[in-house]
């Protein structure tokens, strides 16, 4: 509590590895659920604005018909996919520390955020 603490940074990053090897296969399918609401969100908002992702893409790959609309509409969708995301990723943040401390976690655990006001 007085903050006489000597971090490693190495021996953290080898401690975090170790924990993360563990429990690897009990916490990979809620950083995939994490990661494919992600894209739903982000594609759901581009279709919203866009009427079609595929035009954002189009435009960003090619570099053509890259409009301030089109830039707008991506930054948008990003925020409100970040914004709605949010109560996934803190299931997931929940279940890494869980893991951290020795607790068991469930894939379901990952909709717990949803429950915290």
């Amino acid at each position: 509590m007085v903050g006489d603490v000597e971090l490693q940074p190495i021996a953290v990053l080898q401690e975090a590895f170790k924990i993360t090897a563990k429990n690897f296969t009990k916490f990979l399918p809620a950083v995939i659920c994490l990661f494919i609401a992600q894209i739903a969100l982000l594609l759901l908002s581009l279709k919203i604005q866009l009427g079609n992702p595929s035009v954002f893409f189009d435009a960003f790959l090619t570099g053509q018909g890259f409009t301030a609309d089109i830039l707008k509409a991506g930054f948008m969708a990003n925020f409100w996919s970040d914004v709605l995301i949010a109560p996934l990723y803190v299931g997931v943040s929940l279940m890494a520390l869980n893991h951290s401390v020795g607790l068991p976690t469930k894939p379901s655990q990952i909709v717990k955020g949803f429950r915290l006001h």
